[in-house]
């Protein structure tokens, strides 16, 4: 603006247009003539903000509302004494930072009289975003909505209608259709900058009479309607803009910012118009189906002036807000794949919004293919849209587990004990300093607000390991919304990376595949994960329209496996496929797996643990597929497919031991259904986790089952050849072992494994074992005061993995569960 210029023209003006309306049809005449009559229940309380504050208002968001924003100024500040406001009394809501946002809703009043209103309003460039809007006080339905039409950022001022920004312009409105109505103002700001904000004043619900309109602009209704909920279609009209035309959707803002000429094939691309502001609107649609809905989206440099969102028709609530968090400037004018789980809102009829409010001469929005029906799932990796509307946290603080735990920690007595227990507690979420060197966190926080989780001394995520590192986290889920972020954000990750291969056991930071070996635990601990973080927290929301689509896969990859064929999955290493016979009777209903936990492959391919996992899996699935999704079908396949496996557990994966009687067997080849028989069954445990030991802690069965019993007895005798007994630990093992000898168990050094002693405790009743496992680990961490791997139990100072987190979360959960007096 040339201030100098406006300098002479103001000041003549200003005695003027401190007591008259802004000039109107009748020229500067002043509109005094008619005055409201006193109907406390018509008239909107304190309309003209004249108790100096926002009494009368409710501010229901943002930071863009609060009584500070109340002035008794004369001229916009903004203007340096040249503009006058143009109040009527001694207060307006005045002129604040462009940036702001929010919503605000005033008194509940009756329309009566003869359904006029009349108000002052200055600012809002772009009425699609900044308005007042008259919706019912019950419902919040929309009747009307009315913007700054005459908003008008020039430079000179050559007559009072010359110069309107945010001096405020007297409007009248005839609502005299919704007479009788309990209604509410609402006062929108969704805009960020170019005009983003409103002043207002001398709001007046009520008049007897139609009022005097001299000196007054009509209010142009600017309330979007679209076709009657019975008459809105599940498909979009011209979702596609195949018409070659933008026929279904309307624009708000600049005449370039959004027009026809813009559409090239199937895409339409507002860069040839980067200074220009707008907003596209589309028709309504009805959520059916899948409730899905998919759209390509290019551009959208900056997510606060450039974005799409989702609306509910009527009430015009928000319903979701994103922008196209994978574009980057090197990709031009190209899209990408977006969708949207609308579940929550089966049968509603919506409508898109995509906003263009960046006017910096960068900034621009291409669209392609709104899709808005799925009959069925389709297949979606990490399309998946960000809701900005969500928070997204990439620099975690835990402050409030880290106030509880601490004093829990503070409040052990023993000092090794105490290092202990701190530094395997916070491994996962901080890293480790100790004699071995300086760890970071293992875990990182993307911009989508998923949550990728490496191993510790390796730079990939293990879908096993990263559910069990988070273990002793859960418990705080209900307590810290930044633990309960976290988590979230991993298992949406996990569900992804299944998504992109099921086959797979880890993945790089960018989803692809760091190791191809096929682990029936590989797809039930996330699940595991999930489904006690519902329990946990009552939060249903993970369990969204992708998440099915990981449990559908899951489901069908199990089920492939128990009719295992190389066509499926192949084990491709030939030293792995040398180690053991491939001969397997795949009509036993066990499920193949390649490999075991620790990532060596199976001798037997039907490894019982596992196989016992999956039955756990199957059934939480199911009853997530029933209380979550109401899917009977899924539910039905899980529950069956849950009860083979089972059956053929006890049938093939059982044997009759001459010392312990009936245990389960490690890994089988499911040709002998004869218990007494231990042909194709392998007798052994081993550390890693599924185990057979651990059966009771994956949900298989009670610790008190007698199967289970017999087979934790031999595990944890010397007939297990990977149970050792050290000077300073006694514990399981296992082949994967880089301290002792694979080849000579027992006859080499005692090597077991931290993991496999917190296992035994956690599925332990009895305090003295218990104890005994947490002295055992404790004592042997060789002044690191964190789990390892395997560790020689005569010499503790002799240890594989320095950095491990997982173990180091067993460690952490066993001792919580005893200091807070609860199991988990």
């Amino acid at each position: 603006m040339k201030k100098k210029a406006l300098l002479l023209t103001v000041l003549s003006l200003a005695a003027a247009t401190f007591l008259a309306a802004c000039g109107g049809e009748g020229g500067e005449e002043q509109h005094q003539s008619s005055k409201p009559e006193p109907a406390l229940l018509y008239s909107v309380s304190n309309g003209g903000f004249e108790t100096g504050d926002l009494s009368g208002w409710d501010i229901t968001r943002g930071n863009a509302f609060s009584a500070l924003g109340v002035t008794d100024e004369f001229f916009d500040p903004d203007s340096d004494g040249l503009v006058p406001y143009d109040k009527d009394g001694a207060y307006l809501y005045g002129r604040y930072k462009e940036s702001a946002t929010g919503e605000m809703l005033s008194s509940v009043f009756t329309l009566a009289g003869s359904g006029y209103m009349t108000f002052k309003m200055g600012g809002g460039a772009l009425g699609a975003l900044t308005y007042v809007s008259v919706v019912d006080a019950d419902n919040g339905t929309e009747y009307f909505r009315y913007g700054n039409s005459l908003y008008n950022d020039t430079d000179v001022i050559s007559d009072p209608d010359g110069y309107r920004v945010a001096n405020l312009v007297p409007y009248y409105a005839d609502m005299s259709s919704a007479l009788g109505k309990k209604l509410r103002l609402k006062i929108v700001d969704e805009s960020t900058a170019n005009g983003g904000y409103l002043t207002l004043d001398s709001f007046v619900t009520y008049y007897a009479e139609k009022p005097d309109l001299k000196g007054l602009y009509k209010a142009k209704d600017i309330k979007p309607v679209f076709n009657a909920p019975k008459a809105t279609p599940n498909a979009l009209y011209n979702g596609d803009f195949s018409f070659g035309s933008l026929d279904g959707w309307t624009v708000e803002g600049d005449a370039n910012s959004f027009n026809e000429r813009q559409i090239s094939g199937a895409r339409l691309s507002n860069a040839s118009s980067p200074r220009s502001t707008g907003v596209l609107r589309s028709d309504s649609f009805k959520v059916g189906g899948e409730c899905l809905v998919s759209f390509r989206l290019g551009g959208t440099r900056d997510k606060k002036l450039s974005y799409l969102t989702i609306k509910k028709v009527g009430t015009n609530e928000e319903v979701f807000r994103t922008y196209s968090n994978r574009w980057k400037k090197e990709h031009g004018e190209a899209t990408h794949l977006y969708f949207v789980d609308l579940k929550k809102y089966r049968g509603e009829c919506l409508y898109f919004e995509v906003v263009d409010n960046d006017a910096t001469g960068e900034g621009f929005v291409s669209l392609e293919d709104f899709q808005t029906l799925y009959t069925t799932l389709p297949k979606v990796t990490d399309e998946i849209a960000v809701n900005i509307n969500e928070p997204i946290v990439t620099d975690y603080g835990y402050a409030a587990t880290r106030n509880y735990v601490d004093r829990v920690i503070n409040s052990v007595a023993d000092e090794k004990s105490r290092l202990t227990l701190r530094k395997t507690f916070y491994a996962t979420i901080d890293g480790v300093s100790n004699s071995d060197g300086e760890f970071p966190s293992v875990l990182r926080y993307n911009d989508d607000g998923t949550t990728f989780v490496y191993t510790g001394d390796i730079y990939a995520m293990w879908l096993r390991d990263s559910s069990a590192q988070v273990l002793a986290y859960l418990r705080f889920t209900t307590l810290d919304p930044d633990m309960r972020l976290m988590i979230k954000g991993l298992i949406k990750k996990q569900a992804e990376l299944i998504r992109r291969d099921p086959y797979a056991n880890a993945f790089n930071p960018d989803g692809s595949v760091f190791e191809k070996k096929f682990e029936i635990d590989s797809l039930c601990y996330p699940v595991w994960l999930a489904y006690n973080y519902y329990k946990i927290t009552g939060d249903a929301s993970v369990f969204d329209a992708f998440y099915k689509m990981t449990m559908q896969t899951i489901v069908s990859t199990l089920d492939a496996e128990r009719r295992h064929s190389d066509d499926n999955y192949r084990i491709s290493n030939e030293n792995d496929r040398n180690a053991g016979p491939h001969d397997v009777n795949t009509d036993c209903g066990l499920i193949w797996s390649g490999y075991r936990p620790s990532d060596d492959v199976c001798y037997y391919k039907f490894f019982i643990p596992g196989n016992m996992f999956a039955v756990a899996t199957l059934n939480e699935i199911a009853e997530i597929s029933l209380n979550v999704y109401g899917d009977r079908a899924l539910y039905r396949t899980a529950s069956e497919m849950a009860a083979g496996v089972r059956n053929a557990i006890e049938t093939y994966g059982v044997y009759d031991h001459p010392v312990y009687g009936r245990i389960y067997a490690f890994e089988v080849n499911g040709k002998t259904a004869n218990a007494s028989s231990s042909d194709g069954k392998l007798l052994m445990d081993a550390a890693n986790i599924p185990s057979l030991i651990s059966a009771p802690w994956l949900g298989y069965c009670e610790n008190d089952d007698p199967v289970y019993v017999n087979t934790r007895a031999f595990v944890l005798s010397d007939d297990n050849p990977y149970y050792y007994v050290g000077a300073y630990a006694s514990g399981i093992g296992d082949p994967h072992d880089m301290v002792g000898s694979t080849a000579n168990p027992h006859k080499d050094v005692p090597v077991p494994w931290h993991m496999s002693i917190a296992m035994q405790a956690l599925t332990s009743s009895d305090p003295e074992e218990i104890a005994t496992c947490i002295r055992y680990m404790t004592d042997t961490t060789a002044g690191t005061y964190v789990m390892h791997e395997a560790f020689n139990a005569n010499d503790p100072a002799s240890y594989s993995r320095k950095f491990f987190t997982w173990p180091c979360a067993l460690y952490a959960q066993v001792v919580l569960n005893g200091l807070l007096d609860e199991v988990f």
